[in-house]
């Protein structure tokens, strides 16, 4: 069932894409077809983050149009941007599909579950899916997964929170309400290990803010980061994360 859901998915995405493509060159454009696929994506919770900004901003053929014709060029280096810019949504597509998720994705998936939060599911799925092919996403997609797990359970234990607080500052209440602060364990080798999940958190926020998207990079320049440091801090991300998880989960029982 969940292959013929992503074999389904790969299909009309392709559709899509082809879609656009026509708008691309100037032919013919089936507008129904669009406009029924985009929303159906849209309304998928795994696949809406994935789905192209311009797609998702385009409900009519003038839209559409408009963003095609903002983009400098020739024809050829149109197509290519277009295919470009859904190239992560097939990509993440296809490695369900071949079952390429590793074991350690899957577990993370699976503790993030118990949150029940479509915003922390669709951001673990969008910083796995951009680590090659945006490398400063997916930086700080995996930020805003330790930030938006916290929040959750801070909500939950009806913990304050203020929307300026960053990653390590949440973690920091958080690791308080759930018994994970170094300084409320005794023995040194937990001391030394949840300091070192502090440090991980704290790391990647500096990353984040030095090469996330978020932030404008200014006048001056500066290296970006490789698909290999995003693929770092998104598997770090998911593992503190997913620990924080697991033990409101086992605290809840």
């Amino acid at each position: 069932m969940a292959n013929r859901r992503y074999e389904h998915a790969l299909s009309a995405v392709e559709q899509l894409r082809d879609t656009v493509l026509e708008v691309a060159q100037c032919s013919t454009f089936h507008f129904a077809k669009y406009g029924d696929i985009r929303l159906e994506l849209l309304k998928d919770r795994e696949f809406a983050p994935l789905v192209p900004p311009f797609v998702t901003g385009s409900r009519s053929h003038d839209d559409l149009n408009g963003e095609l014709v903002s983009v400098p060029g020739s024809v050829e280096f149109r197509r290519w941007w277009v295919c470009e810019q859904f190239k992560p949504l097939l990509d993440y597509i296809e490695a369900k599909i071949i079952g390429n998720d590793t074991p350690h994705e899957e577990g993370v998936a699976l503790s993030l579950s118990s949150l029940s939060s479509d915003e922390v599911t669709e951001l673990w799925a969008k910083a796995l899916a951009r680590c090659e092919s945006d490398p400063e996403g997916a930086i700080t997609a995996a930020r805003s997964l330790i930030e938006s797990a916290c929040r959750h359970i801070l909500d939950e234990l009806d913990v304050p929170s203020d929307d300026s607080d960053d990653a390590p500052t949440l973690y920091k209440k958080v690791s308080k309400e759930l018994n994970l602060a170094p300084d409320q364990h005794a023995e040194a080798i937990f001391k030394q290990t949840l300091s070192g999940a502090f440090s991980v958190v704290n790391g990647l926020s500096g990353v984040a803010n030095k090469y996330g998207d978020r932030h404008g990079a200014g006048s001056g320049r500066r290296s970006k980061p490789s698909p290999r440091h995003a693929r770092l801090v998104v598997n770090a991300a998911g593992t503190i994360t997913a620990f924080v998880v697991d033990t409101w989960v086992e605290r809840k029982k």
